[in-house]
């Protein structure tokens, strides 16, 4: 039994009661929820005259910091707010609640913040430079690193608005003050146009820039302190490849200071670029065009086809066929949004991750099968996705699918029986995925790695950053 108690985090829980007494509007489609204990006392003045559970959000807009200030939320909030309690108190630094779930009996952190963060790690060695690392785009955290110590900051979250910018830039300048800390080396992704590389840039330090899916992989690594090669899979939504590419289902052998790209699904293209991450019908669509001539998909009786009019097929075929706005990846975020498509799960989604959730939603533990794939260089499912549309049972869909992704790794790390693996990148967050494979993999006897103390998405990044200088 785990305890959460000093903590009040946000858990995130399977709904076993399907007749439960909150809104259908919350959490819609999710056999999860997230529940926190209330921690201050004006929760529990609340639960005096309430008899149920109160349907909490964080003050802000999207993309934006949480509000820490009464005039702020009056001109951005008034619109959707009635009333506004106020205490005469200044927030000084904002802290996000933490977000946690349990996996294979462990406490496994989702977002770091409250309760959480600063978090200290202690490094295997005392080291001579001070070193600060920004993390990524999304998920933003930073780590600061010196003589022995390892310091990452809580969820500052995605910079994709200037405000966001600027509390990103506040957090630096309130951890260099906290610490005494003025960097000698700022790691930060090779993403050219991520925000974090180009503040990095600005600063006048020596720079060093990692490839995002091995800093996932080193994230890992500093969590075990782990000095050894090992078989890392690094998958995620999205991240700067090395050939330009973007990455996200790759399959790397790897140490403290080198990696080596030994396997990647096959490419695909996104069909209208980032439109694609919130219309899983536009990644569906370009799986079924890599598969069928146009004339095949068109007639198709599919719901992703559905999702579509004749024009639009006709349309998106000549994006694709002529690389019009539809960059290559490897991402199994992706595919998972292709397979929410296909399988008439989803065409659109409102928040990230909504795909894994939907298809993890429906797994059925009874159902073993899975579906046909080749390995060679690349990770081939093209026999998957012409199994998936003769399909219209979503459990069916949902678990072979994900046995598919584990029977891939496992099938890859049985060529490689003398090396650990590591599970990383946010596709792992799926706690069905990452069981299973943890589950098989020790049944092979083969030593597996997965984060629970830091985040396994990209707020766990800054992390790796700082661990490949060390």
């Amino acid at each position: 039994m785990i305890s959460f108690k000093k903590r009040k985090q946000i858990i995130l829980n399977h709904i076993k009661n399907e007749k439960y007494t909150l809104s259908k509007y919350v959490a819609p489609n999710i056999n999860r929820i997230g529940v926190f204990i209330a921690y201050t006392p004006l929760h529990k003045l609340l639960f005096k005259y309430l008899n149920n559970p109160i349907v909490a959000t964080s003050a802000n807009l999207s993309d934006e910091p949480i509000i820490i200030n009464k005039d702020e939320l009056l001109s951005k909030l008034a619109h959707v707010v009635d009333y506004v309690l106020d205490v005469n108190r200044d927030i000084i630094n904002a802290c996000d609640d933490s977000v946690v779930q349990v996996v294979n009996d462990k406490n496994f952190v989702l977002r770091l913040s409250r309760g959480y963060a600063p978090k200290a790690l202690k490094l295997p060695k005392k080291i001579d430079k001070k070193i600060l690392a920004v993390g990524a785009n999304q998920k933003n955290t930073i780590s600061l690193a010196f003589e022995d110590n390892l310091i990452i900051s809580p969820h500052i979250g995605d910079l994709n608005s200037v405000i966001s910018l600027e509390y990103f830039q506040r957090t630096i300048e309130t951890f260099k003050r906290f610490y005494d800390f003025d960097p000698d080396i700022i790691v930060c992704d090779n993403h050219p146009h991520y925000e974090t590389t180009k503040w990095a840039k600005s600063q006048n330090k020596e720079i060093v820039q990692i490839q995002h899916h091995y800093a996932h992989v080193l994230s890992c690594m500093a969590e075990y302190k782990l000095n050894q090669k090992i078989l890392a899979f690094s998958w995620d939504g999205t991240g700067y490849g090395d050939d330009g590419n973007i990455w996200g289902g790759e399959v790397f052998i790897a140490d403290n200071k080198n990696y080596e790209r030994v396997h990647h699904f096959k490419y695909f293209k996104l069909l209208g670029g980032e439109k694609a991450v919130k219309e899983p019908k536009r990644v569906g669509l370009s799986l079924l065009f890599e598969n069928f001539l146009l004339e095949e998909v068109l007639t198709l009786d599919n719901a992703c086809v559905h999702a579509f009019s004749q024009t639009e097929i006709k349309t998106m075929y000549m994006m694709w066929q002529k690389n019009l706005n539809a960059p290559m990846t490897s991402s199994v975020g992706r595919i998972f949004d292709a397979v929410a498509s296909l399988g008439g799960f989803s065409q659109m989604v409102g928040y990230e991750g909504e795909s894994g959730l939907l298809i993890e939603n429906s797994y059925d533990e009874n159902i073993r099968e899975s579906f046909e794939y080749e390995i060679n260089d690349f990770i081939d499912i093209s026999k998957t996705v012409k199994q998936i549309i003769q399909l219209k049972d979503k459990k069916e869909i949902a678990s072979k699918f994900i046995n598919t992704l584990v029977e891939i790794i496992v099938d890859i790390s049985k060529q490689h029986p003398t090396l650990s693996v590591v599970l990383t990148g946010g596709v792992f967050q799926n706690k069905t995925l990452t069981q299973l494979v943890t589950k098989e993999l020790l049944k092979l006897k083969i030593k597996s790695y997965v984060q629970y103390e830091t985040p396994v998405n990209d707020g766990g990044l800054s992390v790796g950053q700082i661990w490949s200088q060390i």
